[in-house]
């Protein structure tokens, strides 16, 4: 399969899949020692922004997953109390990836609903979605892993099942990762 380059409009210019990586990759160098899998809760302690399990009112008979606030300098992150871990922590990766992408220097806060988003901010939900899944799923830990189960015989199926295990995310997100870095 070929790879895929995506292209994200950005303030003043583009920013390539490569740079969201590479934003990854520095953020769980300097702020996660090398645990494993990634606590994104401790990265945003060590970068002071509180993170806040809440109970959302539905908006639109939809349910809000999360949210970043950011307050003069006072930032927080709100996840849906309700839903399950791996969403919590996807969530959570999301907020952070709106904090190290820059999105929240020109407003306050981003929130983030199960829903399409309008066009005006589809671009940076888009960002913040190959921030989290960089950051969760680091590329060349899922590349090495994935190529591994696959020496052993692992079907692509069972493959995605342990490595969601391993890299505590959902089965489909790890799917979609996989399938962007041309691994299926």
């Amino acid at each position: 399969m070929d790879k895929v380059i995506y292209l994200f409009r950005k303030v003043g210019g583009e920013m390539r899949i490569e740079s969201i990586e590479e934003k990854a990759k520095d953020t769980i160098e300097k702020y996660s020692f090398n645990e494993f899998p990634i606590d994104p809760v401790k990265i945003a302690l060590k970068v002071g922004i509180a993170v806040r399990d809440v109970q959302f009112k539905d908006i639109a008979e939809d349910s809000v997953c999360g949210g970043i606030i950011k307050e003069n300098e006072s930032i927080e992150i709100y996840v849906n109390k309700y839903d399950p871990i791996n969403r919590k922590r996807f969530t959570i990766a999301h907020e952070l990836g709106h904090y190290f992408l820059g999105h929240l220097e020109n407003k306050g806060e981003c929130i983030d609903l199960h829903r399409d988003i309008n066009n005006e901010n589809k671009i940076i939900e888009i960002q913040a979605n190959a921030f989290a899944a960089a950051l969760l799923m680091e590329k060349n830990r899922v590349e090495y892993s994935f190529k591994t189960l696959k020496k052993v015989g692992f079907s692509n199926e069972n493959i995605i099942l342990e490595l969601s295990k391993l890299f505590a995310v959902s089965a489909s997100a790890m799917n979609l990762r996989v399938q962007k870095l041309g691994l299926m």
